[in-house]
């Protein structure tokens, strides 16, 4: 086992309990122990005062912290993958990006193979939404325009909701007004 749950209760959700890891470090709140990876080899951890519930499941390196909360039928897996922030998660499939700012994640999914970090800030999928990106092409089936996006080349791209930037061979994708 790589942490044990406290009895220390969240202040606003008294089902989630505080967890420490072996080595002392003190992490965020989860409901249940299922909710975290327990494998010594694997880095996955809730940090901070983020949150886990439900039938979610941290794994595979996956770093969640800040004020972030993840629940539902939700999987957040993956080396690269952090979430952030005040980012809210509700039943979504995550790997191998960055989420920060006041992300909102239901019900969809999100997966980059992409060798260099995707930071997503402040983005909002609803229901059904998938965003799949790789080294060499950006997919999205959402309510945003279909389409392929190379990322060699400087980028810059304004939808109704959100500005998708590709500089250098780095993706953001930002919320207007954000």
């Amino acid at each position: 086992m790589k942490f044990k749950i406290t009895n220390k209760q969240h202040p606003k959700h008294p089902h989630l309990y505080r967890i420490i890891r072996n080595d002392g470090l003190v992490g965020g709140y989860i409901q249940y122990e299922y909710n975290l990876s327990q494998d010594p080899d694997d880095d996955a951890w809730v940090g901070d005062n983020a949150c886990i519930f439900g039938n979610a499941r941290i794994y595979d390196g996956a770093v969640i912290s800040g004020y972030a909360e993840v629940s539902g039928n939700s999987h957040i897996f993956g080396n690269n993958t952090k979430i952030l922030d005040e980012c809210v998660i509700v039943s979504s499939s995550i790997n191998g990006v960055i989420l920060n700012g006041c992300s909102r994640i239901y019900n969809s999914e999100i997966v980059s193979n992409k060798a260099e970090k995707t930071i997503l800030t402040d983005l909002k999928l609803e229901s059904g939404s998938s965003l799949k990106m790789s080294d060499k092409i950006l997919g999205t089936t959402s309510n945003w325009e279909n389409g392929l996006l190379g990322q060699d080349e400087q980028y810059v791209r304004s939808m109704d909701d959100v500005i998708i930037q590709i500089v250098d061979g780095t993706l953001t994708v930002t919320r207007k007004g954000a």
